[in-house]
């Protein structure tokens, strides 16, 4: 099953999704928080690893103003791409955005070949914008705030 955490821009998607998950064992994925310097990095569940992920490399995409790792992009592909065969419940993405669904490109690729395994579900963080674009091109729900994601993670 696939639910899509959703909301505006700068709305706490990333902090509530990485609250509700924190000390689950079941959990894998990642969350982009940003860092004490306003850079965003790539957090792994369930080891709590922290990597660049906003950077200053030549070795990067580039997508707006923002340029991201693309040994970021590649940790976090992979991650996808080997989940169903995990023992793990839940699988967390942070985020499927426009350049995921619109360009097809980050982790697009990866997430359209997710295969999930009876009782496995994959939580997606997405902006309210692109929310009904993900339902319609994968399936899924959109869930829009804490009690409905600690419901559906039941």
């Amino acid at each position: 099953m696939l639910i899509f955490y959703t909301g505006a821009i700068r709305t706490g998607k990333t902090t509530t999704v990485s609250n509700v998950c924190a000390d689950r064992s079941d959990v894998s994925g990642f969350v982009t928080p940003d860092n004490e310097l306003g850079k965003r990095v790539m957090r792994f569940f369930p080891s709590a690893e922290t990597i660049e992920f906003e950077t200053e490399s030549s070795d990067c995409v580039e997508i707006g103003r923002f340029k991201f790792s693309k040994t970021a992009f590649e940790r976090g592909n992979e991650l996808i791409s080997q989940f169903s065969a995990s023992q793990f419940k839940f699988l967390v993405i942070d985020e499927l955005g426009r350049f995921e669904l619109v360009k097809r490109s980050g982790f697009y690729e990866a997430f359209k070949n997710l295969k999930l395994r009876s009782g496995q579900k994959a939580i997606v963080i997405v902006r309210e914008e692109l929310v009904e674009q993900a339902i319609s091109e994968f399936g899924g729900i959109a869930v829009r705030n804490r009690e409905e994601l600690e419901r559906a993670m039941q």
